[in-house]
């Protein structure tokens, strides 16, 4: 059952892949690489539960940081760029 979410989960990662390399706007490959980030730590997370091993837990937690800080600092940065 867990392996069904799994390849759900990858397929949306396919298509949300997509907007990521034919997206007309910066924001738009923003979101996509977000959601296929989030899409990424989902699918840590269920292997980590099902598999009972904690260190791709710990995983997805230190990848969820750095994506929160990779956005942040992105939107700083574009905001920066759209003042001048």
């Amino acid at each position: 059952m867990m392996m069904i979410i799994i390849y759900i989960l990858c397929i949306a990662a396919v298509l949300s892949s997509y907007r990521l390399f034919v997206g007309p706007t910066i924001q738009d490959r923003l979101v996509s690489l977000n959601s296929i980030t989030i899409i990424s730590i989902i699918i840590l997370a269920i292997i980590s539960i099902t598999q009972n091993i904690g260190f791709y837990l710990d995983i997805a937690i230190a990848f969820l940081f750095f994506d929160f800080a990779g956005m942040i600092a992105f939107t700083k940065y574009h905001e920066e760029l759209r003042k001048k």
